[in-house]
């Protein structure tokens, strides 16, 4: 049995997607409580009936999260059916299976994350909007199948393809040319430009102006690809390295069968999202947990900051100016008398009436800022989307580099990979992972041939290590009868220069579950130097069991030193023109 669910505020299911075997147990249990009839056959169940079903284990959690301050993320079951739970500004996120608790914690965390990118603080619009809530589907689909089969994706990271440094820049200087008339459109300046092959990235473009994306950005970008059958645009929430909400409209263009061309452009206005967003995930935390008398004030004055920082962040807003400023001014009204009435009641009455009042106001004040988000950027995509401009330097790309469409392809990696694993005897595979920018490099492998190396066995490895590195263990060299395998991770300076950090602390439980994850170890590790100029680097290593561990760790140095001479570009190219 397999289900997943986004419960909303009043109870109500916005997404659901459950497998036959849990439809015929909610039948059952349906039937037996009176809520279906006997001879009831329909392939669809009402959410409402599914929801009075999961009602129990929906309201019980709640109301230990909001009475106690001490919810449960898990319920286990005599029949071995897991129940999962997570949370995204009050939205209650379920899943319910039988299958591994870590692969399931996993699925529920990329559902939430999914329905971020898409409906950004809102998402109720997935009950409301039936092509998001296709989408996300879409996307949970496409992703639960790349994290079964792809190693990068495995790793929550992007395979980084290569190819000759000559058709790299050929590539590169056709997209700075294609995108010369979108710098003229000032509403489209701020760009990132991405080619995809098989699902690897060929080559990205980002302007000058534009913030970088992080590696869950890149991996989410990935899989919104594989959604593009001919030219399509989304609406989209990235998060980049430094901000919490960044809105872009990602237009996407397939160009063949394997090949396919993404614009990610942001909004003129992003600095409002980052502000709005965060002053939501402030005020709906205080609207889910207690308040008590000692702390309402203090949350009363850091709401007070918020709204105001969210109206200094609109003077300088040229998007829907007109509703924008409305919009702005309805929430300056209500919270303005929020603030009054607070004023009143801390002078007349006791702590208990204005933390009850302060409590019944917020909803209010949260859909008022939800729906100046939505005026902001839900509201403009579609004028914006329309812009025939996009398909113009979609298709100048393309016709920029059809001449060399032949040469971009698997063949070209498979034998320059091919002579690099050759020089380290012994070595059946290796994957370098470089975590500041989300990419991986590894060789191309034939995962239909088990005889030596299996894909199960090996992501069941790569699982294993993923445990000692939460532990906070660096290195990790573990051989089989057959196999050895190792694990390193390591940091550089700007230089390239070796640093060394004194303690390793454990790792959060996670990484899926946060954007920054490896900018909040490095800040740890080096509290003292900016995060900007260390790199993060891993190595998967996979010998022959006769190797020896001397021999590991003289091809993981060797590797480590030489890798980036068979990329054959040091980082992204950056539009400084």
């Amino acid at each position: 049995m397999d289900g997943l669910f986004i419960i909303g505020h009043q109870n109500i299911i916005l997404y659901q997607d459950y497998s036959d075997s849990l439809r015929e147990k909610f039948m059952e249990l349906g039937k037996a409580n009176g809520l279906l009839e006997e001879n009831f056959e329909d392939k669809d169940l009402d959410s409402d009936v599914v929801m009075q079903l999961l009602n129990p284990i929906v309201t019980s959690q709640r109301v230990m999260c909001s009475q106690f301050d001490n919810k449960y993320v898990r319920l286990q079951t005599l029949g071995n059916l897991s129940v999962i739970y997570d949370e995204f500004f009050g939205f209650l996120y379920l899943k319910i299976g039988t299958g591994d608790v870590e692969m399931e914690k996993t699925v529920l965390s990329a559902c939430r994350e999914f329905s971020k990118l898409i409906c950004g603080p809102d998402i109720q619009l997935l009950r409301l909007d039936f092509e998001k809530s296709s989408l996300l589907r879409n996307l949970m689909k496409a992703w639960t199948r790349m994290h079964e089969q792809d190693q990068a994706t495995r790793l929550e990271k992007v395979e980084f393809m290569l190819i000759s440094t000559e058709l790299r820049s050929q590539i590169v200087a056709n997209v700075q040319e294609s995108l010369r008339n979108l710098k003229e459109e000032q509403l489209f300046s701020r760009h990132h430009a991405l080619l995809f092959s098989h699902g690897k990235l060929v080559s990205d473009f980002s302007s000058r102006s534009t913030r970088d994306l992080s590696a869950r950005d890149l991996l989410h970008i990935n899989v919104l690809s594989t959604q593009i059958k001919s030219s399509n645009c989304h609406l989209i929430y990235l998060t980049g390295t430094q901000n919490s909400c960044l809105p872009h409209i990602v237009f996407g263009h397939r160009i063949s069968d394997t090949l396919i061309f993404l614009l990610a452009i942001e909004y003129d206005n992003s600095d409002v999202a980052d502000v709005i967003f965060d002053t939501l995930t402030f005020l709906c935390k205080i609207h889910n947990y207690p308040l008590d008398a000692d702390n309402v004030k203090s949350m009363i004055d850091k709401s007070d900051m918020a709204i105001k920082q969210i109206l200094e962040a609109l003077k300088g807003n040229r998007m829907a100016k007109v509703e924008a400023e409305r919009m702005g001014k309805s929430v300056e009204i209500r919270w303005n008398g929020m603030k009054k009435k607070f004023s009143e009641l801390a002078k007349n009455s006791s702590y208990r009436e204005v933390t009850k009042f302060f409590e019944a106001s917020l909803p209010g004040l949260i859909d008022c800022l939800k729906l100046l988000f939505k005026t902001l950027f839900f509201d403009t995509f579609l004028p914006l989307s329309s812009n025939s401009l996009l398909m113009e330097v979609s298709v100048t790309f393309q016709s920029g580099i059809e001449a060399v469409l032949s040469e971009i392809s698997l063949e070209q990696q498979k034998g320059a990979m091919k002579a690099y694993i050759d020089e380290y005897p012994g070595l059946v595979h290796f994957i370098f992972v470089d975590n500041s920018d989300g990419r991986i490099i590894s060789p191309e492998r034939n995962w239909e041939d088990t005889r030596l190396l299996s894909r199960a066995k090996f992501f069941a490895t790569i699982d294993m290590m993923a445990k000692y590195k939460k532990k906070g263990r660096s290195s990790l060299i573990w051989k089989s009868p057959a196999l050895s395998y190792s694990f390193f991770t390591w940091y550089e300076d700007e230089c390239g220069q070796y640093l060394d950090p004194k303690d390793v602390p454990s790792c959060p439980e996670n990484h899926t579950t946060s954007a920054n994850y490896y900018q909040k170890i490095t800040e740890t590790l080096f509290p003292r130097t900016s995060v900007a100029r260390i790199k993060s680097f891993d190595l998967y290593l996979v010998h022959l069991g006769l190797v020896n561990s001397n021999l590991c760790l003289e091809h993981s140095r060797r590797i480590a030193v030489t890798i980036n001479d068979v990329i054959g570009i040091t980082g992204n190219p950056l539009d400084i023109l």
